[in-house]
């Protein structure tokens, strides 16, 4: 495809990737107002626009923090911003607000779908705090439903809120898979909280499913699907994702692995993919990653956009294409994030390796 590098030959010089059939846009796709985005939910209009909901910085609140921006593009590769009623001149596609006081004083991990109004509908993780995600167990995950201005109305409380062992640390990075019998979320819990000093050594994510109503809303009690994933590039346990349901029928898991020791070899995210026969599993977990942040470094041209690791795929069918889109982290000269940018892969169907 136009725009896009074919990332066989630099498979070989990192083993370990699990399909040489991913080809990587040779830029970020998008950088957003300040180099501060990521989280990316794609959602096609009825005439054929992207959208694409993102978190964003807010330069105007007092602490600054994460809210979720709007971008367009015809392509999904050239990107533009929105023009949505809380946009602003210095956080430009806003759209939508958090609230200072209240519950989700800062937003991450959008996942939008069409209502059946064709509206969106945005689930958004919220939580208190000045944007710094330190206290997930804080954090819940609330429905906003869109008008055709995009104006986004909340419905009051989160919808979900940490309830089984599996997340009572916290729930983070919903994502949704549409299935013959509706729509099914897919979370991240969280085992312990980052507040607690001694959670990161023994912490394990895993990820989350719960059905929805017609109405958006769970419809029954969450329950774990993937925990430890398996590879040691996965560190134990599975973050971010993205899901679709392949021409098969069968349903593929593009997820984040959890960052390793600073001093290890799996420091940096990686993505990895998984597929099942039902959101609900059981996942078959490939050997290898999918993207890493040197393969994708690479192919941008600068391994220190992508040294803090690749992550937070969403996925979308296409003529015969799985297109993914993720975001990446560069690191500052003391290891912490300096900017964070939005980036795009390609690989012909069939995905799974063989």
């Amino acid at each position: 495809m136009p725009n896009s590098v074919v990332i066989a030959a630099l498979l070989a010089l990192w083993p370990g990737v699990a399909s040489a059939e991913w080809h990587v846009t040779p830029a970020p796709v998008w950088e957003g107002q300040y180099t501060a985005v990521g989280d990316p939910s794609i959602v096609r209009q009825s005439d054929g626009t992207y959208q694409m909901f993102h978190h964003c910085l807010d330069v105007l609140r007092d602490p600054q923090g994460s809210e979720i921006c709007l971008a367009l593009s015809d392509d999904g590769l050239n990107w533009r911003h929105a023009r949505t009623p809380e946009s602003a001149w210095l956080v430009r596609g806003r759209a939508l607000r958090a609230r200072i006081g209240d519950w989700d004083e800062a937003h991450e991990t959008p996942a939008a779908k069409r209502g059946p109004d064709g509206t969106v509908w945005l689930y958004v993780l919220g939580y208190r705090g000045a944007g710094v995600f330190d206290e997930p167990h804080n954090a819940g995950i609330g429905l906003v439903k869109g008008d055709d201005d995009l104006r986004f109305s909340w419905m009051g409380d989160p919808i979900l809120r940490p309830s089984v062992p599996e997340d009572t640390g916290g729930l983070t990075s919903p994502t949704l898979a549409q299935t013959p019998e509706g729509t099914v979320m897919l979370y991240t819990g969280w085992a312990c909280s980052m507040a607690d000093p001694t959670c990161l050594p023994r912490q394990k994510l895993t990820l989350m499913a719960v059905p929805l109503g017609r109405d958006g809303l769970p419809d029954g009690t969450p329950r774990p699907v993937l925990g430890d994933p398996g590879p040691a590039w996965a560190n134990g346990g599975t973050s971010e994702a993205g899901i679709l349901r392949g021409p098969d029928g069968m349903f593929y898991l593009a997820f984040s692995s959890l960052p390793g020791p600073r001093d290890g070899p799996y420091f940096a995210q990686r993505i990895g993919l998984a597929r099942a026969a039902s959101p609900f599993g059981p996942w078959e977990v490939a050997p290898d990653p999918i993207l890493t942040p040197e393969v994708v470094g690479q192919a941008w041209g600068d391994p220190a956009l992508t040294a803090g690791g690749v992550l937070a795929p969403d996925l979308a069918f296409e003529n015969g294409q799985v297109r993914m889109w993720f975001h990446a982290f560069a690191l500052d000269e003391a290891g912490g994030i300096a900017a964070a940018r939005i980036g795009h892969a390609v690989a012909d169907w069939p995905i799974w390796p063989d």
